[in-house]
């Protein structure tokens, strides 16, 4: 067997290559194997502008190019396979790290400004309450995550009531708060 495959060998291995990226341009998942039960039903959105998307078409064209030259066809093959590599195998998640739920919190908060709970719960991976907790814990928004300028008034209102020896359930009467609120909002102060 020669070093360069044939033009007929290249040309096979260009379809079944293109046939496989059409696959993952179609599927949400990134399994091709029939074994591991992807779902091709995903529609790709028009105009989307994910890299796998575009691969197909990208290698098409490029195929075309060196349709008459075996090992042009070939490299191009080769370089081909290695994007489709690169798009099929994801880190397993053992492999990852663990984020702890401080960390997701701070994720949540910084990166979630603008989301609703719910979007902000499917983006993150998470749980409605989670969001809304980690929010409420960073003083800002629960149902957008933006800063509260109002919250933050209240509470140096309160550390300054507090200083000046009103109970805690005396202040959240005052500023229409929990006392258990009040307590964080000065326990942060010291």
């Amino acid at each position: 067997m020669s070093a360069t495959p044939t033009l007929a060998q290249a040309r096979a291995a260009a379809r079944t290559l293109l046939a496989r990226l059409s696959i993952l341009a179609e599927a949400s998942a990134s399994s091709l194997e029939p074994s591991k039960r992807g779902t091709p039903g995903h529609a790709v959105l028009a105009g989307s502008i994910h890299p796998r998307d575009r691969t197909h078409d990208y290698w098409r064209q490029a195929f075309l190019a060196a349709w008459h030259d075996a090992p042009a066809l070939h490299r191009a093959v080769r370089s081909a396979t290695r994007d489709l590599e690169a798009f099929t195998t994801a880190p397993k998640a053992g492999d990852r790290p663990e984020e702890t739920r401080a960390q997701l919190d701070g994720r949540i908060v910084r990166d979630g400004t603008g989301y609703s709970i719910a979007e902000a719960a499917v983006h993150f991976r998470t749980t409605h309450k989670v969001v809304i907790a980690a929010r409420t814990a960073a003083e800002r928004d629960p149902s957008d995550g933006s800063e509260q300028q109002e919250i933050r008034d209240k509470a140096a209102k309160a550390r300054e009531m507090a200083r000046a020896g009103m109970t805690r359930r005396a202040i959240g009467r005052f500023l229409g708060a929990h006392h258990e609120q009040v307590k964080r909002w000065i326990e942060k102060d010291a």
